[in-house]
């Protein structure tokens, strides 16, 4: 039987690592971030202690800013200018098969406060927006096609 376990062992997690939240912008993927330069910034500079920002077994979870998928990743070490990730998780939400053809509208991102949008190819009205999923966004737009289509 192992010995019982010290209880100085045992400690908060934010005394030894960190927990991080990062929104990659449009256009930077989860493999992007995986990349030990996609990092530079972030540890260019170290502290008045000689430590970078982010250190061994800190957690970070990478959310795209279309918000389809989320990954957590661990970091396995870091330098100045870099610092090497891996993931332990990752989740692709609302996989599903692929929506009927659009015909009168486009499902768009437009960021963080439009969130996903039902817009008129025809004008670029928004006829939805601040929708939660691309999922729930194209049945949005199947939804006013057929409404349309039904009234033309």
């Amino acid at each position: 039987m192992p010995q019982p376990l010290n209880p100085i062992s045992l400690q908060k997690r934010g005394y030894t690592s960190q927990d991080y939240q990062v929104v990659l912008p449009a256009g930077v993927t989860i493999e992007d971030a995986l990349k030990a330069e996609y990092w530079a910034k972030v540890c260019a500079r170290p502290d008045q202690h000689g430590r970078v920002f982010l250190r061994r077994f800190d957690r970070i979870q990478l959310i795209p800013e279309d918000e389809t998928c989320f990954a957590d990743v661990i970091v396995l070490s870091a330098g100045a200018g870099w610092a090497k990730v891996k993931m332990v998780q990752h989740v692709i939400f609302d996989e599903v098969e692929a929506p009927a053809e659009l015909h009168a509208v486009d499902v768009i991102w437009r960021g963080p406060s439009s969130m996903w949008c039902v817009e008129r190819k025809s004008d670029k009205f928004r006829v939805r927006d601040k929708i939660q999923s691309k999922r729930e966004a194209e049945l949005a737009a199947q939804d006013y096609e057929l409404v349309t289509s039904k009234a033309a």
